[in-house]
């Protein structure tokens, strides 16, 4: 989420979190989505959407097992646990959420794993001063025959900001 309106990002983590209890396919886009507020770049929305993940964590977990593995709402069953809620949590109250971005962004990434979650292919992370992007490749990826259309279009798209 691009915004840098606080109160319009408090709401989302609300919103994201709320939409966990829905079924499976519902509840995973919310998971990933809130998972991804917590490489904001405030370190304000970090804390808060930890906190908030936190207790929502608790108050779903047997929702959240029951969708990882593939029970009520979450599709075919599976015989491997596809989550663990209790390191999830331990992550989440034990990371300085509102400190080090770069240990910010380790713990997030984490979190997709225990919450049995898909990380994004293509994440924006956190912004660093030097204007790169945590979770990028970097822009000397190009090879000495010019460069790809792949990599054009990262650098366009990291130049208009998307």
């Amino acid at each position: 989420m691009r915004s840098t309106e606080v109160q319009r990002l408090m709401a989302a983590t609300d919103v994201f979190l709320d939409l966990c209890a829905s079924p499976a396919p519902g509840c995973k886009g919310a998971l990933q989505s809130a998972l991804d507020l917590l490489g904001h770049e405030f370190p304000k929305v970090r804390r808060v959407m930890a906190e908030r993940a936190y207790s929502k964590t608790l108050e779903l977990q047997d929702h959240l097992e029951a969708v990882a593995l593939g029970g009520p709402g979450g599709g075919m069953p599976s015989a491997e646990p596809a989550c663990d809620l209790n390191a999830a949590l331990e992550v989440l109250s034990e990371t300085e959420w509102d400190g080090d971005a770069d240990a910010a962004i380790n713990s997030r990434d984490s979190l997709y794993v225990h919450f049995g979650v898909a990380m994004p292919s293509l994440r924006v992370g956190i912004l660093r001063s030097d204007g790169t992007r945590l979770g990028w490749p970097s822009s000397s990826t190009n090879d000495s025959s010019g460069a790809d259309d792949h990599a054009t279009y990262l650098a366009l798209v990291r130049e208009v900001g998307y």
